[in-house]
């Protein structure tokens, strides 16, 4: 199964590496985020996906970027990212992640839903409220167990103003995750962003974070 995963910040797809994914190729797995992981985790847990799950380079902008903000926005930009000219090159899937911010995450859903729709590949679209780092604090139990220590519940993550979430997410990795002295600080974050991705108990994002709820049954709904 070929799957593209295009998000508004760079820390959801951003893998271990520095080196962006050629477009249309093969993702080796330091190039892959935790966005990636968390989208393969959710087909092979909930929905039962069997295939192998092969994430490729997303399409980029029309300066030959990784599409990154508000881009994902824009009605013209967003339709010309997903659509592939060749067939033969056309994923199987295409997932898109925003933050809603400050915005109302069912109009900003519904509103990429209906830019996307009529294209010829199957594309779900996640909006997390306020922000995707709350998907990655909601289960503070696993957050506890990367980092090795004792961390104080988080407020409810989707009560959050736009920013708090990946600020508490940073003052938890800054002060437990071993980043003073490491030769490489940028690379460990990186590297415990995706082991809470990996681990994170995915009943208990769907259950205290209603936008991954509805993410998670859009993304299965259609497989295996």
């Amino acid at each position: 199964m070929r799957v593209v995963v295009y998000s508004e910040g760079s820390g959801e797809t951003a893998g271990q590496t520095t080196l962006p994914p050629s477009s249309g190729a093969l993702m080796r797995p330091d190039q892959l985020g935790a966005a990636h992981f968390l989208v393969e985790r959710c087909l092979r847990e909930c929905a039962g996906m069997k295939d192998e799950v092969r994430f490729e380079g997303p399409l980029r902008d029309e300066d030959g970027r990784v599409a990154r903000g508000s881009t994902l926005r824009t009605s013209s930009t967003l339709r010309r990212l997903l659509t592939w000219p060749n067939p033969t090159r056309r994923p199987d899937l295409a997932v898109v992640l925003v933050d809603s911010g400050k915005d109302n995450d069912a109009i900003v859903k519904h509103g990429l839903e209906v830019v996307v729709q009529g294209l010829h590949v199957k594309v779900v679209i996640g909006v997390a409220r306020p922000e995707f780092e709350a998907w990655l604090i909601v289960d503070c139990a696993c957050a506890a167990s990367v980092l090795g220590a004792t961390l104080s519940e988080p407020p409810d993550p989707e009560k959050l103003g736009p920013s708090e979430a990946k600020e508490i997410l940073n003052q938890w990795i800054g002060q437990h995750g071993g980043l003073a002295g490491h030769a490489d600080p940028k690379a460990r974050k990186k590297d415990l962003r995706l082991k809470i991705a990996k681990a994170c108990n995915l009943d208990t994002l769907a259950r205290r974070c209603r936008s991954f709820e509805l993410f998670l049954k859009d993304l299965i709904r259609d497989w295996p």
